[in-house]
């Protein structure tokens, strides 16, 4: 009986294994270029000799092609794949190029091919024909166009340079309407709101004042700012209004806090802010309330304080970027903030906290050479995120000058570059700092900034808000 079994059971045997080695042929035929890619690419990874995570996330998150959750979840070699596969995929910039660039070189390139798309130069299938060297000759064009660059010198920059170049003159050029109408804050001007040096209900100054629309019992608005109690002394509160002009404070929100930012958040609300309870221990604390009245009543469902990450100094600012999930407990919230670099300037980092529990951080190294090298050399700090005809843009405050406050200005850009906004008051004022915006209606919307006494004209000083209509 086993001698007769014997052949079969051979026979059987043989026909699994062919059968399984035309699977396995058959699925790495069919396997997609991202899965292909990254087993074959796999030790290319791990011969780069410097490796900069953060511009990767940048360029992946500047060009949507990756969500935070995924970018949360990925490691760096993950995260060089994606970039890598879909320039790939997008550009005829070929691997074997790729492979061999730096992560900012990677970078560029995407941001470049970004740029294409954006300015309307190209359309997404005449750049599959595109390499990085097509790339380049027409930001060169572009730029002889528009600047006073000879072509000689232009071809002497990498494309980091003359897409950075670009940008200077096509930011301010592409969006000059809505660079006029943010500039201009005037009291007479088609009844919009200005006011100055603005106070609570118990005459405090409402020290960057974050607001948003929510259209509760009592107020259409509410609003978190901070306020000086005694020497680098800061507390944090709530205030309700239904003008924007007047606030009525409900309640204080946390002791030794500051920088606050507010955002709906299905029935709930969710407070970003600086603490630092211990002075020059400065850190981001995330709150959640699930209701407006566990809000006022200043009871959180959810709490976290988020240790530094760059700095041994301070991080703080913190503004709520982006929320995905419908609870703290299964969500990913993206948060711009500023880390004390070397205990010297601050500078532009961003995170994702994950579940209320994992944080995952990156500094922000494409905006803060970006900004520096638009004559920046003081602090980055402060920035708000907003969108206008379904584009993204970012107010940002920068100082020209380190400790000098005379010189804090606010910049509107996309993220990773800027141009400078150059506010006009009714009486000159030329300091701007922690800006914030609002769109309260179609086309129309709320701006808010801090002006310091330095570099301002008598009662333009303390909390700003204004509103301007946007065609």
């Amino acid at each position: 009986m086993k001698k007769t079994l014997r052949p079969l059971f051979v026979t059987g045997l043989l026909s699994v294994i062919i059968l399984f080695g035309t699977l396995v042929s058959y699925t790495n035929k069919n396997l997609e270029p991202k899965e292909l890619a990254t087993v074959e690419n796999e030790q290319n990874f791990t011969d780069l000799k410097s490796r900069n995570e953060s511009v990767l996330v940048k360029a992946l998150m500047l060009n949507k092609w990756l969500s935070i959750s995924d970018i949360h979840q990925s490691s760096y070699k993950q995260i060089r794949n994606t970039l890598v596969l879909n320039i790939i995929n997008k550009t005829m910039v070929s691997k074997k190029e790729l492979l061999k660039l730096s992560d900012i070189e990677i970078s560029y390139v995407a941001l470049a091919y970004r740029f294409m798309l954006e300015s309307d130069l190209k359309s997404a299938e005449s750049l599959k024909s595109m390499s990085t060297n097509d790339l380049n000759k027409t930001l060169i064009q572009l730029n002889i166009e528009q600047t006073s660059y000879t072509i000689l010198t232009l071809q002497d920059f990498s494309i980091e340079k003359n897409l950075r170049i670009a940008y200077d003159w096509w930011l301010p050029k592409n969006n000059a309407s809505l660079i006029t109408e943010f500039k201009i804050i005037d009291n007479h001007q088609n009844d919009n709101i200005t006011c100055f040096q603005v106070k609570d209900n118990h005459q405090r100054n409402t020290e960057v004042l974050r607001i948003v629309k929510v259209n509760e019992a009592d107020f259409k608005y509410l609003g978190v700012y901070h306020s000086m109690v005694s020497k680098n002394h800061f507390e944090l509160y709530l205030a309700g209004s239904n003008d924007l002009k007047n606030w009525k404070r409900i309640n204080i929100l946390g002791d030794r806090s500051h920088q606050g930012d507010i955002k709906k958040w299905g029935k709930g609300y969710i407070i970003a802010n600086e603490e630092d309870l211990r002075e020059g221990t400065n850190n981001i604390k995330i709150t959640f309330y699930e209701s407006y009245e566990k809000l006022c009543a200043n009871q959180p469902k959810f709490s976290k304080s988020i240790k530094r990450t760059f700095s041994n100094f301070a991080e703080g600012t913190p503004d709520i970027r982006e929320i995905i999930g419908d609870n703290p407990e299964d969500s990913y919230l993206l948060l711009g903030f500023h880390y004390y670099n070397n205990g010297d300037v601050d500078y532009q980092a961003m995170g994702i906290l994950k579940d209320f529990k994992s944080w995952k951080a990156w500094t922000d190294d494409i905006t803060n050479k970006n900004i520096i090298g638009m004559g920046f050399k003081g602090n980055i700090g402060g920035r708000y995120a907003f969108k206008n005809n379904n584009k993204e843009f970012i107010l940002q405050e920068a100082q020209i000058k380190k400790a000098d406050f005379s010189t804090w200005r606010i910049l509107i850009g996309d993220g990773a570059f800027y141009t400078t906004l150059n506010l006009k008051t009714p009486n000159g004022s030329i300091s701007f700092a922690n800006p914030s915006i609002l769109e309260i209606e179609k086309g129309n919307y709320i701006i808010s900034s801090f002006l310091p006494s330095e570099g301002n004209k008598r009662g333009e000083n303390g909390q700003l808000i204004y509103s301007n209509k946007i065609e």
